[in-house]
């Protein structure tokens, strides 16, 4: 994913921040942008810094707020079909084929909401501090495409079009684990080739959070029905 990323935006970020260790940072940095630009870089910032999740604020307050905003409704609707005994895995079918139904179904809702989440996060004004030293008073979309009118830099360093990022690290893992595309799969080619049979046996009815549990029940209920 990581490597993946880079490739796809063409852009190195100057100080990633996570909990890998500095020299994997560094080392990742010597294979993405040109060696000038590095060097100059370095003796000007810190290449890499590692910290707690805890201490990474930005991300953990975001789940607070997800939360209020729309995590609670999101729970109460997944949990409808086990409330409900909708979803039933003791059931041989359940624990199959249905499983995949329920990933079908509910992944790209909750992937929905969380893209409108997201928006909405990036497009809203921050509350005004007086006294904090980061940017306050703006939206986050702004001060991105804008840091210098923040007080920011842009600290992106282009990666070079021939530099094929992370190649031979993406093939080693390829090779030991599979493809990129199999591990963020919730379900084989095959089960959701099952899935797209059984919702167009149904009318293929638009999905939504509102009627999901019920185009689940209409699909399990075609194949038991087969």
């Amino acid at each position: 994913m990581y490597f993946h990323s880079i490739n796809l935006i063409r852009l190195y970020p100057l100080l990633p921040t996570h909990r890998r260790p500095r020299w994997t940072q560094q080392s990742n940095l010597n294979g993405c942008a040109p060696i000038s630009d590095i060097l100059v870089l370095i003796r000007t910032f810190t290449p890499a810094i590692s910290v707690t999740s805890t201490k990474n604020t930005m991300i953990e307050s975001f789940w607070h707020w997800l939360r209020e905003k729309l995590g609670l409704s999101l729970k109460d609707c997944i949990l409808k079909g086990k409330d409900a005994h909708i979803f039933q895995p003791q059931i041989a079918l359940h624990r199959d084929l249905t499983v995949t139904f329920f990933y079908w179904v509910f992944v790209p809702l909750v992937q929905s909401s969380l893209d409108d989440f997201k928006t909405y996060w990036n497009q809203h004004r921050i509350r005004y501090q007086a006294d904090k030293i980061l940017p306050s008073g703006h939206v986050p979309d702004d001060a991105r495409e804008n840091p210098s009118s923040f007080g920011g830099l842009n600290c992106l360093i282009p990666v070079d079009n021939k530099t094929t990022t992370g190649s031979e690290a993406r093939q080693y893992l390829t090779e030991e684990v599979g493809g990129r595309d199999q591990h963020l799969s919730w379900y084989s080619n095959n089960s959701a080739l099952d899935a797209e049979i059984a919702h167009r046996a149904i009318g293929s009815p638009e999905m939504t959070l509102s009627n999901a549990w019920d185009v689940f029940l209409g699909m399990s209920n075609f194949m038991q029905g087969r």
